[in-house]
């Protein structure tokens, strides 16, 4: 009965320390990893950026732009909607959707569907073909295709670890 005692004695321990260090991980870290949103499905992606779902599926996860002035090619973009699979790698994140934004095609303006953003150079730019985005990202070291992720997994990962691979303290 005593060794029954220790045994479940020890296991409490365990888990306090388990908890304990999960949450001083949480308070060491930048809030903007490791808030998510009370009434939003939200997950970070590289600061400023955050995938985030507050509509139930209407518009999807989106991504809202901050450089200003934009990119010429994606000026009347606030944010990117709907989006399908995005990647980070090399302090890139890239975002593709199926349903770009609808804009006046008659005043030239493209219908996007592949997107670049570089935080730390304040780069946003869109692209209308797939070949132009690779084109594009092979000039900062990408040589193959992104590996791609659905935020949906994403967000279930964030949500139950809250850990990501790109969270500086998750490294």
């Amino acid at each position: 009965m005593k060794r029954f005692k220790s045994i479940i004695f020890l296991i409490a321990l365990l888990l306090c320390i388990f908890f304990s260090w999960k949450e001083y991980n949480k308070l060491i870290r930048d809030p903007f990893y490791s808030d998510s949103g009370w009434d939003v499905r939200r997950f970070p992606l590289l600061k400023p950026y955050e995938m985030i779902n507050n509509d139930h599926g209407i518009l999807g996860w989106s991504v809202t732009l901050y450089v200003d002035p934009s990119e010429k090619e994606i000026y009347y973009y606030i944010n990117i909607h709907d989006i399908t699979k995005f990647a980070i790698e090399n302090n890139i994140i890239m975002v593709y959707t199926q349903y770009p934004e609808q804009v006046d095609e008659d005043v030239g303006e493209k219908i996007l569907s592949w997107f670049v953003i570089i935080p730390d150079q304040k780069i946003e730019t869109g692209f209308d073909t797939e070949i132009d985005f690779l084109e594009y990202i092979q000039a900062y070291g990408m040589e193959d295709q992104p590996v791609w992720l659905e935020p949906n997994k994403v967000y279930e990962q964030f949500d139950q670890t809250g850990y990501l691979i790109w969270i500086p303290s998750c490294e």
